[in-house]
């Protein structure tokens, strides 16, 4: 029995959490979606899973899928929402592990929260730079941690 065995056992989830690490390394990252994609393709039964922007998602309608999820991490997938984007992505993890565990649902909305937070600031202070630089004043924003 091999250490990653030793680790993983039967464990599904932890099974798809391993393979997202893995795909965390550049030099596997084609080799890895390719073989995912070719996977989940040639499955004979659904089983509740999707491939996308590096991570398993739940299996559920597509065209919410795509509007819920999918367009959020688009949107904060840039340097500037960096906090914003690792929160929403640990919210969605959080949500895909509630099924099995309910008290996981308590983060799902606190990282959900962090995240519209931290976008929040993030748009605040480009609008502040912006109205305050057309009076040619230095500006200086003080943002607390939520």
């Amino acid at each position: 029995m091999g250490c990653l065995e030793n680790k993983i056992g039967a464990d599904f989830v932890k099974c798809l959490q391993a393979l997202e690490a893995l795909y965390e390394y550049p030099q596997w990252k084609t080799f890895m979606e390719r073989g995912i994609q070719s996977i989940l393709a040639d499955t004979e039964v659904d089983i509740g899973i999707r491939w996308g922007n590096g991570h398993f998602l739940p299996a559920g309608a597509p065209v919410l899928d795509s509007a819920l999820v999918n367009d959020p991490l688009n949107l904060l997938n840039t340097p500037e929402y960096k906090g914003a984007s690792e929160a929403f992505r640990k919210g969605l993890a959080h949500f895909l592990h509630s099924a099995k565990n309910p008290s996981l649902l308590t983060d799902v909305l606190t990282n959900m929260h962090e995240a519209l937070v931290g976008k929040l600031i993030a748009v605040l202070a480009v609008q502040v730079v912006a109205a305050t630089s057309t009076y040619d004043q230095p500006t200086q924003l003080i943002f607390l941690e939520p």
